[in-house]
């Protein structure tokens, strides 16, 4: 029986336990019926166990599950690494070759809702450009709280002069389409789904409200940011914020809209 990767597991300051999802895959020609597991916190160099998990229903041959696994929570601000090791399987010793996993405690003062950048480098000239268009939508419409998309054009009518100054269409859009994700990864095909899970998984270190009303001539819009760090950052690291405006269901028989 061997675990596989667990990565990152939020909890706050003052929880006394985390559930970290980890996923189990029996390598063995029996079924399992429970295991036994020691969980070390690096931080402290203390280990804890071993617990035993038994299985209402055993896990078959080369079949994988996810079980939810509780740790304890930090007291301090910070990304912790915990191992979890099967030790023993139905009771006897566990002989994979490989029978730990890291789970990552994230320990925050408040629980992060991380949303995830999509930016979409299209043209309306591009035939291949759909690609990209398919994929963003399908991210969108499958993950509406968690995705924020954006289309930036290129060599078209409804390309930004700020895409050229800044560099953007030189570092992320030499040839379209170019679809990434996070400004990360670059998304190929109509599937972006992995890349997004990952993303969604990382660490983000910072919490962002945005307020925004019209001004009293409706011309300008003024906009709030309050930026609340969830933990400690790591040191070195320096962060921006940007902002884009975006507009929904804006139609005009003059423009040059699809």
């Amino acid at each position: 029986m061997a675990p596989m990767t667990a990565g990152k597991v939020f909890a706050k300051i003052g929880d006394t336990e985390a559930t970290a999802p980890v996923k189990l895959t029996n390598y063995g020609e029996s079924e399992v019926k429970s295991i036994e597991y020691t969980l070390c916190y690096m931080d402290t160099q203390n280990c804890d166990g071993p617990f035993k998990m038994d299985f209402d229903t055993p896990l078959a041959d080369g079949e994988t599950r996810l079980v939810n696994i509780p740790i304890k929570a930090g007291s301090t601000y910070g990304m912790v690494d915990v191992v979890f090791h099967i030790t023993s399987v139905n009771n006897s010793y566990n002989e994979t070759s490989v029978p730990f996993t890291y789970i990552t405690r994230c320990t925050v003062n408040k629980l992060p809702h991380k949303r995830v950048l999509l930016e979409d480098y299209t043209a309306l000239w591009c035939q291949w450009c759909p690609i990209g268009m398919v994929a963003t939508e399908a991210l969108v419409r499958e993950h509406p709280d968690d995705a924020v998309a954006i289309a930036i054009h290129k060599g078209d009518k409804l390309a930004s002069a700020t895409a050229y100054q800044n560099g953007m269409l030189t570092d992320y859009a030499p040839t379209l389409p170019s679809l990434w994700c996070a400004r990360k990864n670059k998304i190929a095909g109509y599937d972006g789904t992995s890349m997004f899970e990952n993303e969604k998984s990382e660490v983000t270190y910072m919490n962002i409200d945005v307020e925004a009303y019209w001004d009293e001539t409706g011309n300008n819009i003024n906009v709030t940011t309050k930026v609340e760090p969830c933990m400690t950052p790591d040191a070195g690291n320096t962060y921006a914020i940007g902002y884009v405006l975006t507009a929904s269901g804006l139609k005009n028989d003059k423009w040059l809209q699809l």
